[in-house]
């Protein structure tokens, strides 16, 4: 139930441990793949910072002990190659380190949201590495999906000539060793299923891309044809994408029992691995007063063993599943049909999809649906059978973001526009749901890709920018958050009222709640039409931007936005005089009865009895008045809304 620890629709800011504070005084940009200097001290420092941006929680990468025997994976810095599950390790501090930082995360009255994972362990490449793993350190705590199939590697002579070697544990590891060879060699069965053909990855050939994209090239990808491995509602086949030929023998266990390249993957059927984590985890979220769970690869994992962790730990858990715009599918790890209840909440990524290529023209490789480029209908459509479809079992907890540590930037994809990013960042923390804004985006970081870091700048650390305070980003974001705290946004109603190829209207809190109007129009100077019209405003109260004050201009069955920047309008006290229509024609306006006697003409044409309100139009009004008597629709609305503002 809600309460003073609930995370429902409360806003996140996620950062990266090891990229986000040094506490050594070194402000040198890092971008390594390995370890850049970054400490959970270094967090409890500039806890200050995130504060002053208004967040309600912070999400943390994960911070147990990682891989240090050669060869140190790429990536290790982030966390997630997990090899001492009871230490923390000391590129980061210490366990009384996190202690403190939960406790001063608390005392601002904030959340802790710390990153777990379930799936795997660290890189393998042998059993002597399985040996040195805690608590996992025998074989058999892995899958080894058709193991069977490989040459044994004890038995017959061997067995004859080496008597004293030939134990089951010696076969048992030496098939092991066999199995988790080089993935460049063949490797472990991968987890990535595209097709009844088979699954792709960087060590096999099979293709599933369904478009040819120019890396960093907007607008280059083109599909493939007969040569895709898919419908081209699809930028690429993947887990979950059911449109893909031959998913009628949809595996899942071929993506439960699969490794993520070289990564241990553990056995969740074996009964020590199942207890071992769940115990974990209840340790975790109790030791460091831990308020929420987010989930790294969640759906690689069985749903039934998802259910039990959740049930197990104190806390909401929000999982990745990502690989996927299939709703169906992806609201499956929230709520199941035969298991029910899985997970809390889920990363929101069949939205974040679409919204990335909606507000910006993607780059290249990145663009997940080009038919949704600069599109927003797609957008518009997606939130409203989100918030209407009955597939989620608590829409305020899915993640909404677009972008993180694992996709370019939204800067970059937006090639710096200050307009797009805005009203792509104003989706993020408007939409319903949890809003999580990445770190360095308040820091304008837009570097693409290829100029450093892992997709761009998306690894890179923070500290070279001097926790500046005074960005136009910075401040924006505080703005928005100070907005949905003034309005009580986090658990309040949404609704999709407008949408079209260049806009979006939805509302957050009913109709006289807060009005969000978003655009994808390049940065540019001058008025913004939207046909989509406020309701009638109470009396004495009048529609402003809750960011200027200013009064809102409504013009022509128009509301006329001042400029390309996303406008939030809400409901302020009329303080302007209402002087009576007999003190008007007392000072002589001519004009004012010319007005009344047009108004009444028009509407007389237009088969409507005028009045006031008209100026305003009906909630979610969404016709353009052209000529008399002629009205043409200018965009979609939901289906109900739809049904029920048609004049």
């Amino acid at each position: 139930g809600a309460g003073p620890r609930d995370v429902r629709g409360k806003s996140v800011y996620f950062l990266t441990v090891d990229r986000f504070a040094r506490t050594d005084g070194d402000d040198t940009m890092c971008d390594s793949d390995y370890w850049c200097g970054g400490t959970i001290r270094g967090v409890t420092q500039h806890l200050d910072y995130i504060q002053d941006m208004g967040f309600d929680a912070v999400w943390i990468t994960p911070v147990i002990g990682q891989r240090d025997k050669e060869p140190i994976p790429q990536g290790v810095s982030m966390g997630y190659h997990a090899w001492y599950w009871d230490e923390i390790d000391p590129h980061f501090g210490t366990s009384e380190d996190l202690v403190e930082l939960s406790k001063q995360i608390h005392k601002r009255g904030m959340l802790l949201v710390y990153d777990i994972v379930m799936n795997h362990v660290g890189p393998i490449y042998n059993s002597s590495d399985v040996h040195q793993v805690k608590p996992f350190n025998e074989t058999y705590y892995y899958h080894t999906r058709n193991i069977s199939a490989l040459p044994k590697t004890c038995g017959g002579k061997f067995c004859d000539d080496n008597l004293g070697r030939c134990t089951e544990q010696y076969c048992r590891e030496s098939d092991f060793d066999q199995y988790v060879k080089s993935p460049l060699e063949g490797g472990p069965p991968c987890a990535f299923q595209c097709t009844d053909k088979g699954c792709e990855y960087p060590h096999t050939k099979f293709d599933c891309e369904n478009y040819e994209c120019q890396k960093g090239v907007p607008d280059s990808c083109v599909y493939r044809g007969k040569d895709a491995a898919g419908p081209p509602e699809l930028l690429r086949c993947g887990v979950g994408d059911w449109s893909c030929p031959g998913y009628e023998g949809y595996d899942e266990t071929l993506v439960t029992s699969g490794w993520d390249y070289i990564l241990g993957d553990l056995n969740h059927s074996q009964p020590f691995v199942r207890r071992t984590l769940k115990d974990w985890a209840r340790r975790m979220a109790e030791t460091y007063d831990i308020d929420m769970f987010r989930l790294d690869t969640g759906f690689w994992v069985d749903k039934d063993f998802l259910k039990e962790l959740q049930a197990e730990v104190p806390i909401p858990i929000l999982g990745e599943v990502n690989p996927t715009p299939n709703m169906t599918f992806h609201s499956a790890y929230q709520s199941d049909a035969k298991l029910g209840h899985v997970l809390d909440g889920l990363l929101n990524f069949p939205i974040m999809f679409v919204a990335t290529a909606a507000f910006c023209p993607s780059l290249g490789k990145f663009n997940f649906y080009p038919f949704a480029n600069l599109n927003m209908t797609r957008l518009g459509s997606d939130m409203d059978a989100q918030l209407r479809g009955g597939l989620y079992r608590d829409e305020l907890m899915l993640g909404n973001f677009v972008d993180n540590h694992d996709y370019v930037r939204i800067g970059a994809v937006c090639a710096g526009d200050k307009s797009r990013i805005f009203n792509a960042l104003a989706w993020t923390m408007l939409a319903k749901g949890i809003p999580i804004i990445y770190q360095g985006t308040e820091q304008e970081m837009d570097k693409p890709a290829d100029h450093g870091g892992y997709n761009g700048e998306d690894r890179t650390s923070l500290w070279q920018y001097g926790w500046n305070t005074s960005t136009p980003t910075f401040k924006f974001i505080a703005e928005l958050n100070k907005l949905r705290k003034s309005h009580g946004l986090s658990t309040a109603d949404a609704e999709v009222i407008h949408y079209e190829p260049t806009r979006l209207v939805f509302t957050r809190g009913g109709p006289h709640g807060v009005w969000v109007y978003l655009n994808n129009l390049q940065s540019a100077e001058g008025e913004v039409k939207y046909s989509a019209l406020p309701a009638v405003p109470p009396a004495g109260k009048v529609w402003v931007s809750a960011l200027t004050r200013q009064r809102a201009i409504f013009r022509d069955g128009y509301y006329a936005a001042p400029g390309t920047r996303p406008e939030f309008l809400v409901l302020a006290d009329d303080e302007a005089p209402k002087p009576s229509i007999r003190s008007m024609l007392v000072v002589g306006s001519s004009s004012f009865v010319l007005g009344i006697i047009a108004l009444a003409v028009g509407q007389a044409l237009l088969g409507r009895a005028p009045g006031v309100q008209d100026a305003f139009a009906r909630p979610g009004a969404y016709m353009e008045l052209t000529t008399p008597g002629e009205r043409r629709e200018v965009g979609m609305m939901s289906p109900l809304r739809r049904a029920e503002h048609v004049p």
